[in-house]
């Protein structure tokens, strides 16, 4: 009796294990005040048999946001929605991705700011990415973005079909005026050209990343434009290049968000300026520096 009682004592401190895993997934975090702000909590099924619905979570009861410390009222309306319906169980060893606007749960974050994401319940303390949310509107994508350069313009269009996010991500930056004042700190004969970086080094950004998006339509061919990132692959934030040959390599590892429209000799001059090369301290910088003065987006 006396082993059985200790039996159970002991099983009562154990961690309780879940028939579930959550995990969160947000492909962008940078978002117009006019914008959705998605993000997916993908519930997983860790149990030996097919869950019912009734066994899982709703995820909405343990997704908070934080402004500054201050956590933030959700829209009670929108958090009773069944983000299960038409679903009877999950299979074994499957996953269900559940979409939440968070703007909409959140209302307050439609004032803009930045805010961070968590998903806190009985059994998980996750940490998500922070989230901004600009005051600016979305602007026209189907607009010329004019970079304004100290060895003139290049006009680039966006490929919102193939990389929504990326243009979308651009878009807003460039609406904000956050490519002012910066220089082509990266230069590759025969390669790319490369800016974006608010330090002028090649290390900085904007503080917002988001994941890659590849597409079996678009390559990295001459006067094509890329979203850089670092070495994680879904890293990307603002810093950005232009191809100046044929670049295969690239395909499949980075992201073709835009093309060159006018401005060609453009890039071609800046492609051929003098740099410290790839050995230099920082590399393949300019002797001169090549300014980039501001994107301004010019309406059809």
């Amino acid at each position: 009796m006396i082993h059985l009682l200790l039996f159970t004592l002991l099983l009562s401190d154990m961690p309780k294990v879940t028939k579930y895993g959550i995990s969160l997934h947000q492909k962008r975090t940078l978002f117009a005040v006019n914008e959705m702000a998605p993000i997916w909590v993908r519930v997983g099924n860790n149990s030996p048999r097919e869950l019912k619905v009734k066994y899982l979570p709703n995820v909405m009861d343990s997704l908070k946001v934080t402004k500054a410390g201050v956590e933030l009222k959700k829209n009670k309306k929108y958090q009773k929605i069944d983000l299960y319906r038409n679903m009877s169980e999950l299979r074994v060893n499957g996953h269900k991705d559940l979409g939440v606007d968070l703007t909409r749960l959140f209302p307050e974050m439609k004032q803009g700011g930045i805010f961070e994401v968590a998903y806190q319940s009985e059994h998980f303390n996750l940490t998500g990415k922070n989230v901004r949310i600009s005051t600016e509107k979305l602007p026209n994508l189907d607009a010329v973005y004019l970079l304004k350069t100290s060895m003139g313009d290049i006009g680039i269009k966006l490929i919102k079909e193939e990389a929504p996010n990326h243009v979308r991500n651009f878009a807003i930056l460039s609406a904000e005026g956050f490519y002012k004042d910066m220089i082509f700190h990266r230069v590759v004969r025969g390669f790319v050209i490369q800016t974006g970086d608010p330090r002028g080094d090649g290390s900085g950004g904007s503080g917002f990343s988001l994941d890659m998006e590849w597409s079996p339509f678009v390559k990295h061919n001459k006067y094509m434009v890329g979203m850089a990132r670092a070495t994680e692959r879904d890293s990307a934030d603002s810093q950005f290049y232009i191809c100046l040959e044929e670049t295969r390599k690239l395909n499949k590892d980075y992201t073709v968000f835009g093309k060159v429209v006018s401005g060609m000799d453009v890039v071609d001059k800046i492609g051929v300026v003098g740099t410290t090369g790839p050995y230099g301290n920082p590399p393949n910088k300019p002797f001169d520096d090549v300014a980039l003065y501001s994107v301004e987006i010019v309406e059809p």
